[in-house]
């Protein structure tokens, strides 16, 4: 008997074309079939978020509707995952834009405009929250204290002749205290009085000195010093050209992205660590070279079995390490990898077939977006991919 759906949910794949720069609100329907609590929704790409808030309850047959908000920034499909009391669900979202352009570009463009209009320029990152560095596995990631920390230097290069200023709102340090005295070390300003976080902005709005107010809530106000930023999450950096009478004259927003330079020294102090053992001497693939040797030659020249050497030293963390390699199985292998994307990696049931020499059938293939998402393969095309490393039995 096939089991029940744990999950409705409609639609499954939903592209979205947006405005660089300009975010689009979208809807998804959600079903349970029984009465079930949605425990949180949870994003590959924070270019896309739930604005509907969780836990929800869901009724039994009855349609719930959710809201996610997309920004045009970085394009590509992006996974929305809903956890719910009896399982996870997924859908996708293509993003459709052109996006920001290269934050080295947009960088250059601030200082141009800067000189025209005689303006200072401000550089605003809201909600840091702790988060400590891209990926660097991807090209298309964004964010990084190291990319922040270079920000300031990068600058005066660019433009000793002009007035520069480094703000940190809000939520500065997140889960990781220290984070804001070390980028201060570099440059910037925690909690700039020029730079006001409120829920009541009309309360600042004539206060003097006051450059900009970020509202911590919706409001319906509307002033030329009201900023929103675009993401959080030191993702990007809103850029303000002030005039010499504190007037905004040009608002900006500028990816904080692999293009800019890093100062990956201050990393030093926030490295996650490795609890895995990696077993440089195994190789779960050969096992599988004497039955499949046509499909063991295709994996020997792919990407995948060069995974590891491709991952940065400084990415040999917990979180990186587990799409470079393969889970060795077994008692005394607990917390064991196999450095590479081996074929038990992809193929399910692996370890069964081998040790019944065949004669259990592997159990289907695990789905590429575990670790080709949105944050770490922005442009992954799954078609063009297997074309790549196509291998029969």
């Amino acid at each position: 008997m096939i089991p029940e759906p744990i999950l409705h949910a409609s639609p499954a794949f939903t592209r979205i074309e947006i405005p660089p720069g300009e975010e689009r609100r979208l809807s998804i329907t959600v079903t349970s079939p029984a009465a079930a609590r949605l425990i949180a929704i949870t994003t590959d790409c924070r270019c896309i978020s739930s604005i509907t808030p969780t836990p929800i309850e869901l009724l039994a047959g009855k349609e719930t509707q959710i809201d996610l908000r997309a920004v045009g920034v970085l394009p590509g499909v992006k996974t929305v995952s809903m956890r719910t009391s009896t399982g996870t669900v997924r859908i996708q979202v293509q993003v459709l834009t052109t996006g920001l352009g290269t934050g080295a570009d947009v960088l250059k463009e601030v200082f141009t405009r800067a000189r025209t209009a005689k303006a200072s320029a401000w550089f605003i990152i809201h909600d840091l929250r702790g988060e400590i560095r891209n990926c660097g596995c991807s090209a298309g990631s964004l964010g990084g204290i190291d990319k922040i920390a270079a920000l300031p230097t990068r600058c005066s290069e660019l433009g000793k002749d002009l007035s520069t200023h480094f703000v940190l709102s809000g939520d500065v340090d997140g889960p990781r205290p220290g984070v804001g005295g070390t980028l201060a070390k570099v440059g910037w300003t925690v909690g700039d009085p020029a730079v006001a976080v409120t829920a009541r902005p009309e309360s600042v709005l004539s206060t003097p000195g006051v450059i900009a107010i970020i509202p911590t809530t919706p409001i319906a106000v509307e002033n030329a010093r009201l900023l929103r930023p675009l993401l959080l999450g030191g993702m990007m950096t809103e850029v303000l050209l002030v005039s010499a009478e504190g007037r905004i004259i040009e608002h900006m927003s500028m990816p904080i992205d692999a293009s800019l330079p890093s100062q990956p020294d201050v990393l030093t102090a926030f490295e996650d660590p490795l609890t895995y053992t990696i077993d440089d001497h195994s190789q779960p693939s050969q096992s599988c070279a004497t039955c499949h040797s046509a499909a063991h030659k295709s994996w020997s020249i792919s990407a995948h079995a060069r995974a590891w050497a491709s991952l940065k030293e400084a990415d040999k963390t917990d979180s990186c390490v587990v799409c470079h390699s393969a889970a060795i199985s077994g008692p005394v292998k607990k917390k064991t990898l196999s450095p590479n994307v081996q074929c038990a990696s992809c193929h399910q049931g692996a370890e069964a077939h081998v040790a019944s020499a065949g004669t259990v059938h592997t159990k289907g293939t695990t789905d590429c977006r575990s670790c080709h998402d949105a944050r770490h393969d922005p442009g992954f095309n799954p078609i063009a991919a297997w074309a790549q490393i196509a291998h029969g039995k």
